[in-house]
């Protein structure tokens, strides 16, 4: 309990960071940091003196882990770290750091067990899965696969990007027993200066395959370097060509050389001859569509167009250009001037093609059943192209967090939670799961759990749009109108077109205040930016509707929710929100929409 929580003081994140400083005090030392005889003593240490240093009794604890624990036990919550966020980097910035000379007993011993403490304590905040205890053993096709590191070019930065992702895939491909870390997972332990070994037993895999961009007089080269955790024994280090060169079969050869070490059977893992060309261009666009957002994106597509120009055989490509534009029809983004559902007809003719040249593509299923998830208002066929997806490549969060929207929007609730956290499985840091997990909650009315999904999207990515909106609706929700006008402030800096998404809670936050007109101010302008016929996206279509209702207009709001496109359980999908339940009982005409909207055997929707 924090000195503020015993004073009757305040209370805000400072005392979750005191609380987290002191569980992990005691973790480390094996008391509370203000231990004494009896709670009055207790409490007068602890609104009094500063936390005694951990190394006094753990001299093994790196300088500046103890610092950050002593900083977020102060007594007075202005002096502690600004926010939980800069606590956890501090805390992981001085886990990988040492000031001391260790022994090899001490460096795989005291080392990984702070590592670890450390390192569950970022999962627990930051919506990560906790590590293993540190006596956990090493799987040796438990495989992490270290990070380039920063490069000075941005173009350089996203094809490195890319071969990571690529190289992960590749050894995915090497059969169910082998398990590849989530890059994301791996990069808070890779700080720079710890040794590989040291970062695997972090992360607990047996395996590290690092590469590296290494320049030299002739150029820059691509080598790579494998180690065994276990033993701490470098099993290969090699050059795999250079970085300007033919990249296309740097990945395949990266898992073949890790396949050969480890005793896997070997599969087909050479892949199709593309141009080396091509292959950067779509290296350049992967990264960019990890990002998931229009301008990056759209970014993507560019990348992608080339490398199909270059190369018309690539299918790969023409996959990833065919799922980019399916994240517009999705999202509603318009692109070259074209709205979102505009773009379906193309992107369907090239998903098509590329399924034609190569029936097991996962990325093409992907790509299929995001357009079927967004143009069939009875989500014809998309179930089994999601499945057909999962099939080939069951390691893929995307298709499993893809998957779990298609199961939501046909009321299958249990197995769309158990498809985001298969996603969260293979990736902890998808921020985009992370807040669609909190959504879900938060439709149910777990406002508690939604509030942890959400805190930890925001943790890892503060600017979110995505987690700014749904947690501003969440703080409304609960009446906390200081909060949600904080977060919306802070949506409002960012800037751009990020806020107009936002009108939503803009629009209830002004409602609660009594502000009816700025309120019916919002409604107009976001009414205003709807195309002028046509379909509309069903969450603008449902969230401007009732709107509307609010403001005493059901007429406007009902003929908002007959122009969401393309009707049908993605709509019914929306109207579960709890903001619409006073509304059932009082208009019968939404409660005949939503009874025709349900999908079949869907169940009940549980409230606390």
């Amino acid at each position: 309990m924090s000195p503020e929580q015993l004073t009757g003081t305040t209370v805000d994140a400072s005392s979750d960071q005191y609380s987290l400083a002191a569980v992990l005090y005691e973790m480390l030392v094996g008391e509370a940091p203000h231990a004494a005889n009896g709670r009055a003593g207790m409490i007068g240490r602890r609104l009094s003196e500063p936390a005694v240093p951990i190394r006094r009794s753990r001299p093994d604890v790196p300088t500046g882990v103890d610092e950050a624990l002593c900083q977020a036990l102060a007594a007075k919550s202005t002096d502690r770290h600004l926010s939980v966020r800069a606590f956890l980097d501090r805390l992981e910035a001085g886990a990988a750091t040492r000031r001391h000379r260790l022994s090899r007993r001490q460096l795989f011993g005291g080392a990984a067990v702070i590592a670890a403490v450390v390192l569950a304590a970022s999962a627990l905040v930051r919506g990560r899965p906790p590590l293993p205890a540190p006596d956990t053993p090493l799987d040796p096709l438990r495989i992490a696969v270290l990070p380039f590191g920063a490069t000075p070019d941005t173009a350089d930065q996203r094809l490195v990007a890319g071969l990571e992702r690529e190289i992960e895939r590749w050894l995915e491909a090497l059969g169910r027993d082998v398990r590849v870390i989530a890059s994301s997972v791996v990069m808070n332990a890779a700080t720079p200066g710890v040794p590989p070994v040291l970062v695997g037993r972090a992360v607990a895999a047996g395996t590290t395959l690092q590469v590296r961009l290494v320049a030299q007089p002739t150029g820059r080269t691509i080598s790579i370097a494998i180690h065994d955790v276990t033993t701490g024994k470098l099993l290969h280090d090699s050059s795999l060509g250079g970085f300007d060169q033919d990249m296309s079969m740097m990945a395949a050869t990266a898992a073949r050389r890790l396949a050969q070490l480890r005793g896997v059977p070997l599969k087909a893992l050479l892949p199709a001859p593309v141009d080396p060309r091509a292959y950067r261009h779509y290296l350049r666009g992967q990264s960019l569509l990890g990002a998931r957002t229009q301008s990056a994106v759209g970014l993507a597509v560019q990348e992608f167009k080339q490398a199909i120009r270059i190369d018309s055989t690539f299918v790969s490509a023409q996959a990833s250009l065919a799922y980019a534009l399916s994240l517009f029809v999705m999202f509603g983004w318009e692109l070259d001037g074209k709205a979102g559902f505009q773009l379906a007809p193309e992107a369907f003719a090239i998903v098509d093609q590329a399924l034609t040249k190569d029936s097991n593509n996962a990325e093409a299923w992907l790509a299929r059943g995001s357009l079927l998830l967004r143009t069939e208002p009875r989500l014809s066929g998309a179930r089994e192209a999601f499945e057909r997806a999962l099939t080939i490549d069951p390691h893929n969060p995307e298709i499993h967090h893809t998957y779990a929207s298609v199961l939501r929007r046909l009321g299958e609730d249990p197995a769309a939670f158990a498809a985001y956290h298969q996603a969260l499985a293979i990736d902890p840091r998808r921020v985009i799961t992370l807040v669609e997990l909190g959504s879900a909650h938060f439709i149910r009315g777990d406002f508690l759990e939604a509030t942890r999904w959400l805190d930890s999207a925001s943790a890892i990515e503060p600017a979110s749009i995505l987690a700014n909106g749904r947690r501003a609706m969440l703080e409304l929700a609960r009446g906390d109108t200081a909060n949600a006008a904080r977060v919306l402030a802070q949506a409002e800096r960012i800037g751009g077109g990020a806020f107009q998404r936002m009108f939503y809670p803009a629009l209830q936050l002004r409602l609660l205040r009594g502000d009816t007109a700025g309120a019916l101010q919002i409604a107009n302008a976001a009414f205003r930016a709807l195309p002028a016929s046509g379909p509309v996206g069903d969450q603008e279509a449902s969230e401007l509707a009732l709107g509307y209702l609010q403001l005493g207009q059901p007429g406007t709001a009902r003929a908002l929710l007959r122009r969401g496109y393309p009707g049908g359980y993605d709509l019914w999908f929306y109207l579960r929100r709890p903001a619409w339940d006073p509304w059932r009982a009082k208009f019968p005409w939404l409660k005949q929409l939503e009874e025709e909207l349900t999908p079949p055997g869907a169940l009940p929707l549980p409230r606390p």
